[in-house]
């Protein structure tokens, strides 16, 4: 005896209740046959209305095949658009160093600017201190 059950009860039906002849393959030649004759299909698969199991089974990895084909690009274009959503926020909300740049020499350049202003009148004044 087997893990499983008796192995002769393949041979045999489930049905047998004593193992018959190892060369009678009627019951094997059974399952073979049901496999490959044709039977009413579910209009609801889309497959034909009457298909063999091989035949179903070919139209049903098909169908998943393609399936798994249109959810992959799905998901591609999905990814795409999350990751030009992050870039766009990470645009908007972080430092931006090209940017950080130009306001900084702006306003070094507001500062040298304020302080040659600031020379200027206190020369001025420092003048008029000594002209009185």
């Amino acid at each position: 005896r087997e893990a499983g059950g008796e192995t002769w009860r393949i041979r045999d039906g489930m049905g047998a209740t004593t193992e018959g002849y190892t060369s009678d393959a009627t019951q094997i030649q059974s399952f073979i046959n049901s496999l490959s004759t044709a039977v009413n299909a579910d209009p609801e698969t889309g497959i034909g209305s009457t298909v063999t199991v091989a035949e179903y089974a070919a139209e049903f990895v098909s169908t998943q095949s393609s399936e798994r084909a249109r959810a992959e690009t799905s998901f591609n274009a999905a990814r795409s658009a999350a990751e030009v959503v992050a870039a766009s926020r990470q645009n908007s909300q972080g430092v931006n160093i090209d940017d950080e740049m130009i306001r900084l020499q702006l306003i070094q350049q507001s500062y040298a600017a304020n302080s040659k202003v600031l020379t200027v009148v206190t020369n001025m004044l420092d003048m008029l201190l000594t002209a009185v």
